[in-house]
């Protein structure tokens, strides 16, 4: 505590020293020059703000090794983004569902052409189970069944990378509780996981 001024409740002492300088502003005649290192101050203090604000690219897929010998992978995607990316592969707008879904058929074909998988050294096929499409993402839900086991996991994710060069692909693996991260992008888009 200042010794100046009587034992105060802390709010109070704050609520004391911002009336002293709002006295000691009033007294300060702002000059044009003031005005200028005042304005560049604050663009200074706001520039790091604005870049904050820069949109970013970003999918994260999960792929899982369940008990019934079945493989299940989830995808999650920005929806206008997916939509831009299936607009790009065939060259016309894809509208959404009634539902607001994107059609089956381009979706399928879309995530087939960016998105593999080879279990053990073999390419898998995957079936789109289920889409789910909340405020701005979409979930994919696909399967491939009769996996013995998984000894190695080859994943190519391209997802989204044709229309956005600082595109993230993350893939999170659990095999039997055995997890592992990949981060996929534009230049690096392929990676294996042995167990």
């Amino acid at each position: 505590m200042d010794e100046g001024l009587p034992y105060m409740v802390p709010n109070l002492k704050v609520n004391y020293e911002l009336n002293l300088i709002k006295i000691k502003l009033k007294y300060v005649k702002i000059t044009g020059d003031m005005k200028t290192v005042f304005c560049s101050f604050l663009l200074l203090i706001c520039m790091p703000v604005l870049l904050w604000a820069h949109a970013f690219y970003i999918s994260i897929s999960e792929i899982v090794y369940e008990a019934d010998h079945s493989v299940t992978i989830t995808i999650k995607m920005f929806t206008n983004d997916l939509q831009d990316a299936i607009h790009h592969q065939h060259n016309k707008t894809i509208a959404l569902t009634a539902n607001g879904k994107i059609p089956e058929k381009y979706l399928e074909q879309y995530i087939s052409s960016k998105f593999n998988i080879a279990i053990n050294g073999e390419a898998q096929t995957l079936h789109l189970i289920q889409q789910t499409t909340e405020v701005e993402s979409t979930w994919c839900k696909l399967k491939i069944t009769a996996v013995k086991n998984i000894q190695s996991l080859k994943v190519r994710n391209e997802l989204l990378t044709e229309l956005f060069s600082s595109q993230t692909n993350i893939v999170r693996i659990d095999n039997a509780g055995e997890k592992r991260f990949l981060k996929l992008g534009k230049a690096y888009f392929q990676d294996e996981v042995k167990f």
